[in-house]
């Protein structure tokens, strides 16, 4: 493997990984990163619920 495929592996390896494993039809960076976040605030959002008084 060269040195710039090597590269060009670990630079996408970050939302690529998260995002396109199970939503393989997003392929712009910027898409599957709110994607992701708004994964997150979900999961964020169930672990918080059942400690909220509030609601």
């Amino acid at each position: 493997m060269s040195r710039k495929q090597r590269g060009r592996i670990r630079a996408g390896w970050g939302w690529r990984v998260r995002d396109t494993a199970f939503l393989p039809e997003l392929e712009n960076p910027a898409m599957a990163t709110m994607a992701f976040h708004a994964l997150t605030m979900m999961i964020a959002e169930m672990i918080a619920a059942p400690n909220s008084t509030t609601r």
